[in-house]
């Protein structure tokens, strides 16, 4: 109910919907088993951004820095030329 609520409260955009299926201690079933290049790059970006006001929660960020290391194993990397 309280994520609903949080979601629609940020106005249901993408962003939101995406660092709600990570974030808040989800159950693992709403966890992707693979992304993509692009759907992890996206991620990252988005937790940068809440990275910082984070930082006063701190079970949050807690689990902010967890899932970070999930979204990096998760994604295969490939080196920029």
């Amino acid at each position: 109910m309280i994520i609903a609520l949080t979601y629609l409260l940020a106005g249901g955009s993408d962003d939101m919907k995406r660092l709600l299926t990570w974030l808040g201690f989800p159950e693992t079933k709403t966890i992707p088993a693979s992304l993509s290049h692009d759907q992890g790059v996206k991620t990252l970006k988005i937790f940068a951004q809440v990275r910082e006001p984070s930082r006063d929660f701190a079970r949050l960020h807690q689990d902010l820095a967890k899932q970070i290391a999930v979204v990096a194993r998760k994604v295969s990397w490939e080196p920029q030329v």
